[in-house]
């Protein structure tokens, strides 16, 4: 399997979980191969999550990182990153955060994506987080994140990009059917932003609901 250990088991739960319980079990097996460690630990997940329920509602990676977070993250509101005034935090992901900020040079919110503590001196990592922001930096579309600045904070990478209100694409299908029209608008600005990026040799990797608002393509 060419995915590290920690994406591939977010992948696997993530898939599985989408599918009848009568069906998990099979594509595990198939997924994990002769992997039996992965196995174990995709099938333990997908009981925890079978068993709590709302407790388990964001993919269970994504809450380990919050765990990692509160443990090994300093940021509270009020604390600075250059010009940039931390006011919340909006999500964590397998490796890094993102906090909304203000600008206090042009009195504007942006969204700061800081890469966690732990993670900030793995080479793999730094090297992910810095193509991307040079991708994104490359961009201008109206249906992609525009990435505003990059930068160190106390030696932890961090890249500043436009803060989006509303909702994402994953939290506006939670909410109930969606219209044809409304259906065509989301597909048509998800299709254009990557138009764009393709255009441009950019190939975004990891495509997901929660990825794009609706209307907008995130970066």
């Amino acid at each position: 399997m060419s995915e590290r250990r920690p994406e591939a088991l977010e992948r696997i739960f993530t898939e599985a979980r989408q599918l009848p319980g009568d069906a998990r079990d099979e594509f595990v097996d198939r997924a994990c191969g002769t992997d039996d460690a992965l196995r174990a630990e995709a099938r333990s997940l997908l009981e925890a999550d079978a068993a709590s329920g709302e407790f388990m509602k964001q993919p269970a990676l994504d809450r380990l990182a919050q765990a990692i977070a509160r443990e090994g993250w300093s940021l509270r509101r009020g604390d600075t990153i250059g010009p940039y005034t931390i006011v919340q935090l909006l999500g964590s992901g397998g490796a890094g955060e993102v906090w909304r900020a203000r600008d206090e040079r042009l009195h504007r919110d942006v969204a700061i994506k800081v890469l966690l503590p732990h993670f900030a001196s793995d080479p793999d990592r730094l090297r992910r987080f810095a193509e991307e922001a040079r991708a994104a930096g490359t961009l201008n579309h109206s249906n992609i994140l525009t990435v505003y600045d990059v930068g160190e904070h106390n030696d932890v990478p961090y890249l500043v990009a436009e803060c989006l209100e509303g909702q994402s694409l994953r939290q506006r299908l939670d909410s109930g059917p969606i219209s044809t029209r409304e259906a065509l608008v989301i597909g048509l600005g998800v299709s254009r932003g990557l138009a764009a990026a393709h255009a441009r040799s950019i190939v975004h990797r990891d495509l997901k609901p929660k990825t794009f608002s609706c209307g907008r393509m995130g970066a």
